[in-house]
């Protein structure tokens, strides 16, 4: 782009694309740089407002930032700024139901734990004299040793094994021993 088109560029006046609801307005301004992309500001409706925007107490509606970043082509309208602020007022009411609910529902298990816990300490009274007293026979008796029971009846009893000849097992243990293995090298077809 040559010089004189560019100053010719920067005469032009900035231009007001829109405002949104807490009545900030937004600018666009031609680029001396680059003439495909404008500049995008910000007026705030209050010139005091502009700490508390980047200070982070107040936020720009997330459409506009949108736009300002250039993530956005087209400036949002009003019609769904007005949209977006009945769908975070929903939200939020949403929320406050649901929070009562938990509030709720925690206020009755407690209620119920501590209906449970007045049960319990009911049903657990102190024994009387009478439940605790040990019989003096048992206390002198002596323990007796517990009773072994057999695991298998006598009847079941297995018939006695018939030994083995000595040979065989020798000879058995010389079969059964393991050959030792080394992996063998094999050769690739084509080579």
């Amino acid at each position: 782009m040559s010089f004189i088109a560019r100053l010719l560029r920067s005469f032009r006046p900035s231009r007001c694309v829109g405002s949104d609801l807490a009545g900030n307005r937004y600018y666009e301004h031609p680029n001396l740089n680059d003439a495909r992309r404008t500049r995008r500001t910000v007026q705030y409706r209050n010139p005091e407002d502009m700490w508390d925007y980047i200070g982070g107490r107040k936020r720009l509606p997330i459409q506009w930032s949108t736009w300002l970043s250039h993530t956005r082509a087209h400036p949002p309208t009003l019609e769904e700024l007005q949209a977006d602020m009945a769908r975070q007022q929903r939200v939020l009411a949403n929320a406050a139901l649901i929070e009562a609910r938990d509030r709720d529902e925690r206020a009755q298990m407690l209620r119920l734990e501590a209906a449970e816990r007045s049960l319990a300490s009911v049903s657990d009274h102190p024994p009387l004299p009478s439940e605790t007293a040990i019989p003096q026979e048992t206390l002198q008796a002596p323990l007796e040793e517990p009773l072994r029971k057999p695991l298998r009846p006598a009847s079941e009893e297995l018939p006695p094994r018939p030994e083995d000849p000595p040979g065989k097992i020798d000879a058995g243990a010389e079969a059964e021993k393991p050959e030792p293995w080394a992996p063998r090298a094999t050769r690739r077809r084509g080579s």
